[in-house]
């Protein structure tokens, strides 16, 4: 009988993975199970358009250098470049607010 109390309390002790939870510790299926594994789901990059453009990004081969101007002319005038994208091209970044509600301005930062 003290036997028995022991195996009790020991299964309380133990710990029920998944409890309360729908998929944690159980065995499911998701619906594109079967594709993933045959190879034959469709991901972002297999899907193609009419006039579909690409896009490369280009990054400074020096870690820290400051790029002080980008001539572009040379890489418009290759087959198959529609436009090129520069920092130029973009909006002023925006004030950054730290999580405890201080404003960084962003004039101070550069």
């Amino acid at each position: 009988m003290d036997n028995e109390k022991v195996v009790d309390a020991a299964k309380s002790t133990e710990r029920e993975y998944g409890v309360g939870y729908k998929l944690i510790g159980k065995n499911y299926e998701t619906a594109d199970l079967y594709a993933k594994v045959t190879g034959t789901a469709k991901y972002a990059e297999d899907f193609r358009a009419d006039g579909m453009l690409f896009c490369k990004l280009l990054l400074s081969p020096m870690p820290h250098a400051r790029v002080r101007r980008i001539d572009a002319k040379a890489a418009l005038a290759m087959p198959g470049v529609k436009a090129i994208l520069t920092a130029d091209d973009l909006p002023a970044p925006a004030d950054t607010l730290t999580d405890n509600g201080t404003v960084i301005d962003r004039k101070s930062v550069v």
